[in-house]
């Protein structure tokens, strides 16, 4: 409905616009002829005008833009993306691309109705012979989209007839939003460029500034900034894709604040934000088990006492490894590791120590989402998240050919382990040889912790030592190596990853099974 209305005049005019646009929320201001028409968040300012048919075409295509496309602001930098990735020679004209897009695609629904595609087609005539002039391809395919449909007779649809009737067959064809902010962005990027537009020479021209397309389609000027931020991170696949988002984002805030928050946004905080909107999704995805597991990590057997109860007997372990079973000789049990230990307080979580090869085969966590280093991030993420949850002391060990940071002796509980996430983010703790010796040497100092190695697996089979407290995750490894991991720790104590981009979801998958 309309709210307020400083074009008292057209009442009539506002309240049919409004009743076609599906009585949207708007607030109608008189601006300066000389400023563009826009829409801030339904609040839509038009140019001073006497002109009833001139006042319904720019309201109904304001409007549009909050009801059509692209809706909000953080549509408008998702569709951005889009309209970037399809672009090749001209990607850096992203934005305008989706401008246009945009404009396009409300006019394809603007001229389905009767009252504005007559609005429209005044409107565009008026512009058009007061000679605004323009060298900007895009802006002569609009006008000749314009042209087309909205039978406006300028002459101009011939010159991109070809480009024009493809921009059409893509509207009318059933895809989602984006794909045709895509194909619409690869034919407006491969549209010729104009190169007689005053060849009568009246100084005619498609398009100038004060149609308001070089402006996004919707702005905001008071904006939940961390919501917007958190929802394009969630639609980001890699850092290039989140900077495309934020730089389209800035485009449409009117708060000078805000606009500066996310203009000076570094790289190191877009990469926390999309590791943490991934690791978020990935304890989405996975389920709690159903069956306990009595708060321990099985390693591997033992030797069977009286004091372990015949439910534990492995017959299976008794006869593969001595082929007879002799109570409290030969007799295997399985050998768990505890997760929870007693408390002044009663039982609480065991220490974990994540411990991370960071050798230069794993690559840098900087979020390209093309390397091990990115996926180890993000299963860190979710391990501290998940560790938060049951109030479990966290500690991590980065690791090549020498231990680049530890937090050992000490393990942080929730207050203090979200600094990690941003600790393991230093590239400079990244590269190197790899070399597992120390870290298997801390592991054994710290008995009473509990660790995971996350490893390539291609290490010298001497530095193996010994170790009651290592869980193993290999990476994609050799089948020499994974061999020789399972041959000196057995197989319930390595685990391999042939997908890294599976791993934060199988190693919390593990996790949750233990603490279950």
């Amino acid at each position: 409905m309309i709210i307020h209305n400083d074009f008292r005049e057209f009442d009539k005019e506002a309240k049919e616009v409004d009743k076609r646009m599906y009585y949207v929320n708007a607030w109608i201001y008189r601006v300066d002829p000389s400023e563009p028409a826009r829409n801030q968040n339904s609040k839509v300012f038009i140019p001073d005008t006497k002109d009833p048919k001139i006042f319904i075409s720019q309201l109904a295509h304001e409007l549009g833009h909050s009801v059509i496309d692209p809706i909000s602001l953080i549509d408008y930098a998702k569709y951005a993306k889009e309209v970037y990735k399809a672009l090749s020679y001209e990607s850096y004209r992203y934005v305008e691309y989706a401008n246009v897009i945009s404009d396009i695609i409300v006019g394809y629904y603007l001229a389905k109705d009767r009252l504005f595609k007559e609005s429209w087609r005044h409107y565009i005539t008026d512009l058009w012979n007061k000679g605004y002039h323009t060298t900007d391809k895009l802006k002569w395919v609009l006008y000749a989209y314009y042209d087309k449909v909205f039978n406006a007779k300028l002459g101009i649809y011939e010159k991109y007839k070809k480009e024009v009737n493809q921009i059409l067959k893509v509207l009318k064809s059933e895809v989602d939003k984006a794909t045709i902010y895509r194909e619409i962005a690869k034919i407006l990027e491969g549209a010729p460029e104009y190169k007689d537009q005053n060849q009568e020479g009246k100084g005619r021209g498609a398009l100038a500034d004060q149609d308001g397309a070089d402006q996004p389609p919707i702005t905001e000027d008071n904006p939940d900034i961390e919501r917007m931020i958190e929802a394009i991170t969630k639609e980001a696949q890699d850092i290039r894709e989140l900077s495309v988002m934020v730089k389209a984002l800035a485009k449409g805030i009117g708060d000078n604040e805000a606009k500066e928050r996310l203009e000076r946004m570094s790289d190191q905080e877009m990469t926390f934000r999309l590791y943490q909107s991934e690791a978020n999704k990935v304890r989405l995805s996975v389920s709690y088990p159903q069956k306990p597991s009595y708060n321990s990590v099985k390693l591997g057997s033992k030797k069977w006492r009286l004091s372990d109860g015949y439910r534990d007997i492995d017959i299976k372990k008794t006869v593969f490894k001595y082929g007879i079973g002799i109570p409290c000789i030969t007799l295997r049990a399985p050998y768990r590791f505890r997760m929870s230990i007693p408390s002044e307080k009663g039982v609480k979580p065991m220490d974990l120590v994540i411990s991370i090869d960071v050798s230069g085969s794993v690559g840098y966590p900087i979020g390209a989402m093309g390397c091990v280093a990115d996926y180890i991030t993000i299963m860190v993420y979710a391990l501290i998240d998940e560790a938060k949850r049951i109030n479990q002391k966290v500690g991590i060990t980065l690791w090549s050919d020498d231990i680049t940071y530890t937090t050992l002796p000490k393990c942080l509980d929730y207050r203090e382990s979200e600094r990690l996430k941003k600790e393991i983010l230093d590239v400079r703790k990244w590269g190197g040889t790899t070399s597992i010796y120390l870290a298997l040497k801390q592991a054994k100092e710290y008995k009473d912790k509990l660790f995971i190695v996350l490893t390539d697996g291609a290490v010298y089979y001497e530095d193996l030592m010994s170790v009651d407290n290592v869980v193993f995750f290999l990476i994609t490894p050799e089948d020499r190596d994974k061999s020789m991991f399972i041959e000196k720790y057995g197989r319930h104590r390595v685990i391999v990853i042939d997908n890294p981009r599976d791993m934060p979801r199988i190693v919390l998958k593990w996790f949750r099974l233990q603490n279950s």
